[in-house]
């Protein structure tokens, strides 16, 4: 999962890279399409891209289980959450 922050409530959303299908400047915010819904997010469409194709690096790299404490240190940031190890 990624973390992004909802336009309208300033609160973080949580969407699965994998379902993301497209993101599109909507005048003057970011539209991230999941199916068919709409999330209205602060982050711009390149933040969303960077942190959809980080995830997918660190999801391809845990699925080879190469270098796993960085890969999911990653994996962790992207979601947003800290690693309570």
């Amino acid at each position: 999962m990624i973390k992004l922050t909802d336009k309208k409530y300033k609160t973080p959303i949580y969407l699965a890279p994998e379902n993301i299908n497209s993101v599109y400047v909507e005048g003057q915010h970011t539209a991230v399409y999941v199916g068919d819904l709409s999330h209205t997010v602060l982050e711009s469409p390149e933040e969303v891209a960077k942190k959809v194709l980080l995830y997918k690096m660190a999801m391809k790299d845990y699925s080879n289980d190469s270098v796993w404490p960085e890969t999911k240190n990653t994996l962790f940031a992207l979601a947003g959450l800290e690693d309570t190890q």
